[in-house]
């Protein structure tokens, strides 16, 4: 997960599975056009009511400029891309839609 301009997290090698559940729960969240949830800082912040068992998902084009991995999306949602490739791919209508919810690094890439 990208968090600043040049900076992305991934979770220490040293971590067995239970601590990488217990510490690191976010690199358990999947993408969606339309999200459950997104990420401002550290913190995960609810956009709608989760229901037990539901999918906690959040918009990767929120937090990641020009993804190394792009792929096609599948999530179904009628606000569907198609593919997900990062920030920097989405047309000025879908970047000004996803203002409100962007990682303070592409806040001023949305200007």
């Amino acid at each position: 997960m990208q968090v600043g301009r040049e900076t992305h997290v991934d979770v220490p090698r040293e971590y067995d599975f239970e601590a990488i559940l217990d510490r690191f729960y976010w690199r358990f969240m999947n993408h969606s056009c339309d999200p459950t949830v997104f990420v401002r800082q550290h913190a995960v912040m609810a956009l709608k009511p989760v229901d037990i068992g539901q999918d906690i998902t959040f918009n990767y084009n929120t937090t990641e400029f020009d993804m190394a991995e792009p792929f096609a999306c599948r999530c179904g949602s009628g606000r569907c891309t198609g593919r997900v490739q990062g920030f920097r791919h989405l047309p000025g209508e879908e970047r000004r839609r996803l203002k409100p919810w962007l990682a303070a690094h592409l806040a001023t890439a949305a200007r």
